[in-house]
């Protein structure tokens, strides 16, 4: 009896000691994680970039005004831009490997998903009630691009070789660029009472210019507010 008194506690402390260091370390990591992605940070900037205007159509241009450019060394900047006074928008660029068809590149499925775990994001939080949140560390040409979508009401409102535009009541959705690859973009409204995640209505657009493929986001500038499930659309350049 005494052997198995000894052996059930040998292993007991066995496994404490396994769970401590795998916690130490996840720690660790995640600490040079936080480290890393600050230094790949530039400053901010306030000024609308040509790049950004020429996205949409020029009749709008006294429409748009920036809230914040996030710059980086190792990925395009992301765009948070005002549209008029009730409608917020983000753009973000990204490189394809080959200039194909957003039908050939897109995979979109209808799933609830979280960010990938064991990842460092950085969490931008510009209206209070929705989270966009991107992997620390750089981007690299894509081939293939994975996109989840999760709320009500989706719907496909454009449909072509160069533009795909969807519209729903967002909860949640993601990009990542192989299936089993971690998540690179997360959007997802932020938890309120009851830690009941927020719906956010979203207009979704990809746009492909060339080997350029831009990541656009509508949003209602306030928790209350809607947006038109054909606004985007209308203002693409």
């Amino acid at each position: 009896m005494k052997r198995k008194s000894r052996f059930r506690i040998i292993i007991l402390v066995l496994i404490l000691g396994g769970a401590l260091l795998y916690t130490v370390v996840a720690i660790v990591n995640a600490f040079k994680d936080l480290s890393k992605s600050s230094e790949e940070d530039l400053p901010a900037s306030y000024k609308i970039t040509p790049e950004d205007s020429s996205l949409f159509n020029c009749q709008y241009w006294t429409q748009l005004r920036a809230d914040e450019i996030v710059n980086s060394k190792v990925r395009y900047p992301i765009s948070f831009l005002f549209f008029g006074n009730d409608y917020e928008l983000i753009t973000y660029r990204m490189d394809l490997e080959e200039d194909i068809q957003l039908g050939q590149l897109i995979e979109m499925e209808n799933k609830y998903v979280t960010s990938t775990a064991r990842h460092t994001y950085n969490n931008i939080t510009h209206n209070k009630f929705f989270n966009f949140c991107y992997l620390a560390g750089g981007s690299k040409p894509v081939s293939k691009l994975f996109m989840t979508l999760y709320g009500d009401s989706i719907v496909t409102t454009r449909k072509n070789d160069s533009l795909v535009s969807y519209h729903l009541i967002c909860k949640n959705f993601s990009i990542r660029y192989a299936e089993d690859a971690p998540k690179d973009i997360f959007f997802v409204g932020v938890e309120g009472f009851l830690d009941i995640t927020k719906l956010v209505p979203l207009n979704i657009s990809l746009l492909k210019r060339g080997k350029a493929l831009y990541l656009l986001l509508m949003a209602p500038h306030t928790s209350r507010g809607n947006v038109p499930a054909d606004l985007l659309d209308k203002i693409i350049g």
